[in-house]
């Protein structure tokens, strides 16, 4: 038997093979997260072009024998485990599964927990935002029609706390504003020439007014909560004055711009609705780039 240190833990422990490294297989899996992380910061090694994914990355593994990133590589091991099947359990695999998740949740493990959840949903944006969870070719299952109607079971009588709407509506927004969901109404769009998401054309136009004037601006930057945990965010904000452009104004709107005003009596808001807009045009529209509604 050999006298070791883990190397994790620093704990003294015996074994009769002369490699071993850890003591346990808790510091063996904390051994090998740390490795792969070292080994994925790299700044020595080869620098290599990635077959799959044509993206550079540095080889830094003793052989030098990489011929793709961790990332496709972990992804080609994933086919090829569909592929063959492993990823269905057997009865027997499920009942061993659930005999451990029952005896770490009787040890007073939570999965529920604010770190998991935390940690589970930084994840989960990372993959988004990588483009990891999308194939045009083939729909997430939320998507298809079975999973709408699996989704709508699910979700049937499940009350929404006002906190959660009031989440919901900021992330609608914020996803609106990165171009990642289309607006139901008007022309939105990144603009070439401004180099940002806007919701329609009018907007488009308006920020082109702008800098033809050469005012500092910033677009949907401030959003105030109103006193029904709503949320109001201005289109554009100069100095201390804030524009809202309103070619269609609903009931919803006109209620929020109502609530804004009379909350906010610090804030100067000026609306520019079709009156406005067209002696704008008549302006400006032979001076710029001037966008026709569609």
């Amino acid at each position: 038997m050999y006298q070791k240190t883990c190397i994790v833990c620093g704990n003294i422990f015996s074994h009769k093979n002369s490699t071993k490294i850890t003591c346990s297989k808790e510091c063996s899996y904390e051994a090998r997260i740390l490795s792969r992380k070292s080994s994925r910061d790299a700044t020595e090694g080869t620098s290599k072009v990635c077959e799959d994914c044509q993206q550079q990355f540095i080889d830094a593994t003793r052989d030098q024998k990489m011929i793709i990133c961790r990332d496709c590589s972990s992804m080609r091991m994933a086919k090829t485990r569909k592929e063959n099947g492993s990823y269905v359990r057997s009865e027997e695999q499920n009942q061993k599964l659930s005999e451990t998740l029952n005896k770490k949740i009787s040890e007073g493990w939570n999965p529920n927990t604010s770190e998991h959840c935390e940690k589970l949903s930084r994840l989960m944006r990372e993959r988004w935002e990588a483009g990891k969870m999308r194939n045009p070719e083939k729909p997430h299952w939320t998507k298809t029609k079975e999973g709408k109607e699996k989704m709508s079971k699910m979700r049937k009588g499940r009350k929404i706390s006002e906190e959660s709407r009031i989440r919901m509506r900021s992330s609608a927004g914020e996803r609106v504003r990165k171009g990642l969901l289309k607006y139901h109404r008007g022309n939105g769009g990144i603009r070439e020439d401004l180099g940002f998401y806007v919701r329609s054309s009018w907007e488009a136009n308006f920020a082109r007014i702008l800098r033809y004037e050469n005012k500092n601006f910033e677009y949907e930057s401030v959003s105030f909560t109103l006193s029904d945990g709503r949320t109001y965010t201005p289109d554009f904000k100069v100095g201390d004055v804030f524009y809202e452009i309103k070619g269609y104004m609903t009931d919803s709107a006109k209620r929020k711009i109502t609530m804004f005003t009379e909350e906010y009596p610090d804030y100067i808001l000026k609306v520019i609705d079709y009156e406005q807009y067209s002696k704008l045009e008549e302006t400006f529209r032979n001076l710029i780039n001037w966008e026709k509604s569609k």
